[in-house]
Parts: C-alpha cells; structure tokens; sequence
C-alpha cells in the first residue's frame, strides 16, 4: 500500500511541471523592405519584426492583434506600431503560395501612403518550417517567418523542487521504516520470558 502511495506521489509531482506549460506554436517575423524594389521606395530602416504564440497551427486566415514583441524600424517612424496581423492568406501574386499582411497603427511614409506591409512566400505558410520573405518586384529576399513547436519543458526551478520534494518523500519514508523496525524490536524485548 505505502508502495503504490509512493509511487503515485512520484507520478503527480512528475507530471505537474508538464501540465504547467501547454505545448503550443511559435510565429516570429523580421523582414527590411528597403531593398523591396517597389514604385514608391521604402527608406532605410523600413524593418517589420513580430512574434506571438498560439495553442494550434495556424491554416484558415487568423487576426492576431496580441503579440510577445512587436516592432517597426525608423523607416517605418510615424505609423504608431504593429496593429495586427492577418495570416496565413493564399498568394496574392502570381508564382506565391502565401501571404500575410501586417497592418501599422496609423498610415506613415511619404504621403502617408504605408497602412501596412504585406509579406509573400513562394509556399503556404500552414506548416513547421523556416519560410523566406520574397519581394514580388526584384525576387530580393526581405526576411523570413519561423514557425516552430514549443514543447513543454519544465523550468529549472520546477524540477529543483521536485528533486526537494521526492528527497524529503524519501527521507521521510527511510525515517518510518526506522522507528517501526526499532518499535518492534522494543516490543520483542519487552515480551514476557517463557518458562
């Protein structure tokens, strides 16, 4: 009985650290339009970068409007920062697979003509992988956008206390057995001589 009791302490205290940190998705996005090679040429410092985590792989268009970090370089001063993202979306050009579109706070850049800025792939973005910002006017590479897994993997504090933890549990039950053997052995001396 004291066994399985044990053993069962053991699983719970190992299982929690898991069950504290659900597995999830990881999307993060850098990309400098200044070499872009569009009409209207984006200034120097013209650089998106996000990142935000969701339970699921994304595969039907999302709005993400929260994010870990989000940032527009200099190029991009003015337009108040990241507002949202839509993705994935299918190829807006012909030859791309994929799209999604990053929309500023507020409308920046000569004219007030940027609201935002779009991102294309040559594949869809609806799996795991490492994915390259392509600009639909010069074949430049901007950047790219990184989706990866996150596996639930304890905090080192978290497994130091469940290493105290199952010491203490395995102290204690050493300090039982203890006293019951010397318990016996106490009450064998005590018993009455035969004659």
């Amino acid at each position: 009985m004291r066994l399985r009791l044990l053993i069962l302490m053991i699983v719970l205290c190992l299982s929690s650290p898991v069950l504290a940190k659900a597995d999830g998705i990881l999307y993060t996005f850098s990309a400098d339009y200044h070499n872009n090679g569009g009409t209207i040429p984006e200034p120097p410092g013209s650089t998106v970068e996000w990142q935000f985590e969701v339970p699921s792989l994304l595969t039907t268009t999302t709005t993400i409007t929260s994010f870990i970090s989000a940032s527009l370089g200099s190029g991009f001063s003015g337009c108040g920062g990241v507002s949202d993202v839509q993705l994935p979306l299918p190829g807006g050009h012909p030859g791309f697979s994929g799209q999604l579109i990053t929309d500023f706070v507020s409308s920046c850049g000569p004219g007030n003509q940027f609201d935002g800025a779009g991102a294309n792939f040559l594949e869809p973005i609806t799996s795991l992988g490492v994915f390259e910002v392509v600009s639909t006017h010069n074949g430049a590479v901007l950047g790219n956008l990184t989706i990866s897994a996150i596996s639930a993997v304890p905090e080192p504090s978290v497994i130091f206390l469940l290493g105290t933890g199952l010491l203490a549990l395995l102290g204690f039950s050493l300090l039982k057995s203890r006293y019951s053997w010397n318990s016996s052995v106490l009450r064998f001396r005590t018993l009455p001589a035969r004659d």
